[in-house]
């Protein structure tokens, strides 16, 4: 399996796994005690304190003074609290989010011995958050805490071993792993366990799967959560109930979850599970996981503002959403954020800058992207002309799909405009275009009654390949833009 798969199977978990359970509710007089000692410097009341004010046990509750508190004691030193400050950066929880300095944290947490941390430490090599992809680095740390006994790195071990990342896949280790790491109730360990029992190996499958995933949502696991709610939502594997898919949102959504978050927009927006349509809750929890940096959500985020903007500052912060997605490698931000730049739509017009961000779509495979690229390229505007360029990309959006592209290239090849004049693409792409509802049956009929017989065998062809570029016309590669917008090591 590939090492991105395996990321995506690992869901690239961003919050990390933290340790500072507390069940305790502070009375009054406990609480002024406590806060008199952490302010006195004395680090383990301000780490006791830092995990009542972020659970609201007999505190007013917040991830501001909780990160505060947290980010005092693990200054001190203390490595249960320079774990759970790196989670909060993480996520952009209390603090500004920065995974460079989450990953710092862990690393010191680490050194200790601090087992949730070396595990910590290891999602960040297998995500690349804050860090280069690594995955010999990951498995370091990962038997590193496993072999001391932390399950959910046994369980994480278990799939590196299962998926071959490193080498060829071990199901037999797995297996050892998944049974050492799920002895005692563990969430996390859980959660892998199900991920295991759907790579293919003897014993697993869906139905153990999903076992798995109900044992580690009962235990708490949002990753769970989401993974059995997406399953009813899309009825992968068991039934579609979207009040199933509803509860588990919902649930790991308050519980913080970025992806969960998003789902529950969705289905405020598109009125599921129940729910009546209602856009400001879909925009509160769209928010919610915006803020979080999930791209997706970005673009929601941006595409709700971008629909109903009244003022000049919502247009501004609708591209300022798109601007976050797209430098995230999002292609639907990329797209969205060139065309707020093409028309000037909350920020000045910069057609330059809007083709860089369509050349970076459209290489992803963006369609629209590769469309309004070639256009721009094929009029020179805002970037020097280059036709054969600008007919490879609209060639390329023909042959995705892009009815624009479609007609705009077949009245191209009909008139001999910057391509050799064909009747037989013209043709192709014009009936392609009128399917998608540009165009009519009629201009076909009358271009049909123009061509020869070998003319109309050969646009047959073409439409049954689906294929409108000549090679011809393809030119380079595609035109240099400068890099704006690059966030920096």
């Amino acid at each position: 399996m590939s090492r991105k798969l395996f990321c995506a199977a690992v869901l690239c978990i961003i919050a990390g796994v933290g340790f500072a359970d507390a069940s305790e509710q502070l009375s009054p007089e406990g609480y002024r005690k406590l806060l008199e000692a952490a302010r006195s410097g004395n680090v383990e009341a301000q780490r006791k304190l830092a995990i009542a004010t972020d659970n609201g046990l007999g505190v007013p509750n917040g991830a501001e003074p909780a990160a505060y508190w947290y980010q005092k004691a693990a200054n001190a030193g203390d490595p249960m609290a320079q774990n759970e400050f790196g989670n909060m950066l993480s996520t952009g929880r209390g603090v500004a989010r920065d995974p460079s300095a989450a990953l710092g944290w862990f690393r010191r947490s680490a050194t200790t011995e601090f087992l949730p941390a070396q595990f910590n430490v290891a999602m960040a090599y297998i995500t690349g958050r804050g860090t280069r992809q690594d995955f010999s680095e990951a498995a370091r740390w990962l038997r590193r805490s496993a072999d001391a006994g932390f399950a959910p790195s046994q369980a994480a071990l278990a799939l590196v071993e299962v998926m071959g990342v490193l080498g060829k896949p071990d199901c037999a280790a797995a297996e050892k792993l998944i049974a050492k790491a799920t002895r005692r109730p563990s969430g996390v360990a859980e959660y892998y366990a199900g991920a295991v029992a759907e790579s293919g190996c003897p014993g697993g499958g869906a139905e153990q799967a999903a076992r798995w995933y109900e044992r580690a949502a009962g235990h708490g696991n949002t990753e769970a959560m989401y993974h059995l709610a997406y399953r009813y939502s899309e009825g992968e594997g068991m039934a579609r109930d979207d009040a199933k898919a509803l509860a588990l949102f919902r649930k790991a959504a308050e519980m913080g979850y970025a992806k969960a978050q998003f789902s529950l927009a969705l289905f405020y927006q598109k009125g599921r599970g129940g729910l009546p349509a209602d856009l400001a809750q879909a925009e509160r929890w769209y928010r919610a996981a915006a803020e979080q940096d999930f791209a997706d959500a970005q673009v929601n985020l941006g595409s709700l503002l971008f629909r109903r903007a009244v003022s000049a500052e919502e247009q501004r912060e609708a591209r300022q959403w798109f601007a976050r997605a797209a430098e995230q490698g999002s292609m639907e931000g990329q797209l969205n954020l060139g065309l707020c730049l093409e028309a000037g739509y909350g920020t000045t017009r910069d057609v330059r800058t809007a083709a860089a961000w369509y050349h970076k779509a459209a290489a992803q495979g963006d369609a629209e992207a590769a469309r309004r690229l070639g256009t721009l390229l094929l009029s020179g505007e805002g970037v020097p002309r280059d036709v054969a360029e600008g007919v490879r990309q609209l060639s390329f959006a023909a042959e995705h799909g892009d009815t624009v592209a479609q007609f705009t290239l077949g009245q191209m090849y009909l008139s001999g405009e910057s391509v050799p004049h064909d009747h037989a693409m013209a043709f192709a792409l014009l009936t392609r275009a009128a399917d998608g509802g540009l165009g009519s049956e009629q201009m076909t009929s009358s271009l049909r009654a123009k061509m020869s017989v070998d003319e109309l065998n050969r646009a047959q062809r073409l439409l049954a390949e689906h294929r409108f570029e000549k090679a011809v016309n393809a030119g380079p590669a595609g035109p240099a833009f400068s890099p704006i917008n690059e966030r920096t090591p």
